[in-house]
C-alpha cells in the first residue's frame, strides 16, 4: 500500500524524471507532468493527496497552477519547488495554503523527507477543511423546522464538498424515497425522480450500503439512472444511506461534474459521518437516548 498519491509539475525533464524515480522508490505513487495545463487535466480525472509544483515554468507559472488547482480540489495538499533566485516570489504561495517548500537542488533523502512531511500536513489540512463542513451541521438545531434544516444541510454539504448537486431523500411510511431537500446549480436534477427508481430504492432501503458511481458506471446506466445523469454533465455520484440504530431513514446524494475530482471511497467515509448527523436531525425529539 502506498503512503500517498503525488502529482509533480516540473517542466525540466531531467529534474522531473529524477524526482519521480526517487519518490516511487520510497513507496509513493508519484506521477510527473511537464505543464500546469496537463496537471489540471489529470486532476479532473483523478484525486491526488499532494501537488509538487515548480514556481517558475514555461507557460503557466506554478502559482497560477496552484490557484487553479485549489479551485478544482480545495482539499488537495501542495508544495512549491523553488531555487534561491525564486524564493521571494515563492512566498506568495503561502496564501494558497501550501504545506512547504522544496529547494533545488535537493538530495534524494531530503526530497522524500520533505514530501512525507508535506503529506502529513496535507492530511491535517484535509481534516480541517472537512471539519468546516461538519461544524455548521452541528449548529443546525433539531428544534427548527425540519424542512428548513434539511435545505440548509444540503447547501452546507454541497458548498463544502465541491458538489454540483446535493439532494436528501427520506423513506416514507410505505418505504418510498421522497425528496426532502436539494441544492445545486441544475434544477432539473431535482426532477430525476429517485423515488421512482426501484433498484436505487432497494439498494438504499434494504442493503443500507453506500453506492459510488464513476463515469464508467454512469455511461453503463447503473441502476437505471446513470445515462440520465451522465447526459446532464454528471461525472460521478455518491449515494450514502442515512441510518440510525440499524434503521435506514433515507439517503444523501452528492453529484459532481466533469471539472472536479471524481468522488472516492474516502468521500463515502466522510459522508457517512455527515449522514449520522442527518439521522439525528431527522429523528429529532423522537430520539430516545
Amino acid at each position: 500500500m502506498t503512503a500517498g498519491t503525488i502529482l509533480l509539475v516540473e517542466d525540466e525533464d531531467i529534474v522531473r524524471d529524477s524526482m519521480v524515480r526517487v519518490l516511487r522508490r520510497a513507496g509513493l505513487a508519484a506521477e510527473g507532468v511537464a505543464s500546469g495545463e496537463e496537471a489540471l487535466a489529470r486532476m479532473r480525472d483523478g484525486r491526488y493527496d499532494i501537488l509538487l509544483a515548480d514556481i517558475r515554468m514555461r507557460g503557466m507559472s506554478g502559482l497560477e497552477f496552484l490557484e487553479r488547482a485549489k479551485a478544482i480540489d480545495p482539499e488537495v495538499g501542495a508544495m512549491v519547488i523553488t531555487g534561491y533566485g525564486t524564493l521571494e516570489s515563492a512566498m506568495a504561495a503561502v496564501d494558497l495554503g501550501i504545506q512547504g517548500f522544496i529547494l533545488k537542488p535537493v538530495a534524494p533523502e531530503e526530497l522524500v523527507r520533505r514530501v512525507m512531511g508535506g503529506l502529513g500536513k496535507a492530511r491535517a489540512w484535509r481534516e480541517l477543511h472537512r471539519m468546516s463542513v461538519i461544524s455548521p451541521l452541528l449548529s443546525i438545531s433539531s428544534q427548527v423546522d425540519l424542512d428548513q434544516a434539511l435545505r440548509e444541510a444540503a447547501r452546507v454539504v454541497g458548498e463544502g464538498c465541491g458538489g454540483r448537486h446535493v439532494s436528501i431523500h427520506l423513506l416514507d411510511e410505505v418505504g418510498a424515497l421522497r425528496l426532502a431537500a436539494s441544492w445545486g446549480d441544475h434544477p432539473v436534477l431535482s426532477g430525476v425522480a429517485m423515488e421512482q427508481r426501484e433498484p436505487l430504492r432497494e439498494w438504499v432501503a434494504h442493503r443500507g450500503e453506500a453506492l459510488l458511481l464513476g463515469e464508467e458506471e454512469l455511461r453503463g446506466d447503473a441502476l437505471g439512472i446513470g445515462r440520465e445523469l451522465h447526459g446532464m454533465g454528471i461525472a460521478s455520484a455518491l449515494y450514502q444511506p442515512i441510518v440510525l440504530r440499524g434503521d435506514t431513514l433515507g439517503m444523501l446524494a452528492l453529484l459532481r461534474g466533469a471539472n472536479t475530482p471524481p468522488l472516492s471511497e474516502g468521500d463515502g467515509a466522510f459522508l457517512s459521518l455527515v449522514c449520522t448527523l442527518l439521522a439525528l436531525l431527522v429523528a429529532g425529539p423522537e430520539l430516545q437516548v
